[in-house]
């Protein structure tokens, strides 16, 4: 009964675009490991689309200095040492997975993929069996779309469905991966659709107005001024305090820059669902 569950957020509709990662190692029915990771997104691949900013919070800024996807991929394999991969939905996350590897060229990855959600619907038989609808029947607490929940929810799902089916893991139903070949032979392609997608938003690590603070409730943000000034700049994305916005009424650099940081398009409640991501 040993595998390990994972469980990946993207900054926008595109599989190859990670930026968090949650793991969570099971052994004899017991977690005995876990870990989250933020990750950089490829540069093609970085901007934020506000339904994904959305759904798991995360912001170009929190992920600013963190490693990109190879590099954090050391820290999962080192955890996971050839274990079966458990995810809720694995079809996404597996392609997460692949579809990045031949982004970075990194070779084929070589796990057995099972679905905790294919399990749940097979031994519970509720009419919704997403992490939400399964934390709330098995009684679990959780926050659903923080990585590292999202993953210890999985497992505990998957073990809770074993049990009720009474079966044992090696039973239990493989995912299909796709041809490792036929995805290099999308990442070009791929590449030029994201960079037209995103061409338009700052990537994060590009030079642009300091900030100093960030409330994603209120959405407002607070600047460094660029000649050093004592007083910093209050900017929500409607208006800002810098001399430009009070002079000319236009949007300014820290308005442009505050929206990034919210995701792209602020977060608001009027933005248009890019991913509907149903009861996953």
């Amino acid at each position: 009964m040993d595998f390990a569950a994972i469980d990946f957020e993207t900054a926008n509709r595109f599989h190859e675009s990670p930026c968090a990662v949650g793991v969570v190692v099971v052994r004899q029915w017991e977690i005995v490991e876990e870990a989250s990771f933020l990750i950089l997104p490829h540069r093609d691949f970085r901007f934020f689309e506000p339904m994904n900013v959305r759904v798991h919070g995360i912001t170009p800024r929190r992920v600013l200095s963190s490693p990109e996807f190879p590099d954090a991929l050391e820290d999962v394999i080192s955890m996971v040492q050839g274990l079966p991969l458990m995810a809720h939905n694995a079809r996404f996350d597996l392609e997460v997975l692949m579809r990045t590897m031949a982004l970075y060229s990194l070779g084929e990855a070589r796990f057995d993929w099972v679905c905790s959600l294919r399990l749940a619907r097979r031994a519970f038989r509720l009419r919704r069996c997403g992490l939400e609808s399964m934390a709330e029947h098995l009684g679990f607490p959780f926050n659903h779309h923080d990585p590292l929940d999202d993953a210890r929810l999985c497992a505990k799902v998957a073990m809770a469905s074993l049990l009720e089916l009474g079966m044992t893991l090696e039973e239990a139903q493989r995912e299909s991966v796709p041809p490792y070949r036929t995805l290099l032979s999308q990442v070009e392609d791929r590449r030029r659709r994201a960079r037209e997608m995103g061409h338009r938003r700052p990537a994060p690590g590009d030079n642009g107005p300091e900030m100093l603070d960030l409330d994603v409730i209120s959405r407002s943000g607070f600047f460094r001024p660029s000649g050093g000034g004592s007083e910093a700049y209050f900017t929500t994305l409607y208006s800002c305090t810098c001399p430009y916005h009070l002079n000319t009424r236009r949007e300014c650099k820290h308005m442009r820059a505050l929206r990034e940081a919210l995701g792209g398009d602020g977060v608001g409640e009027g933005d248009a669902d890019l991913w509907d991501m149903g009861d996953l």
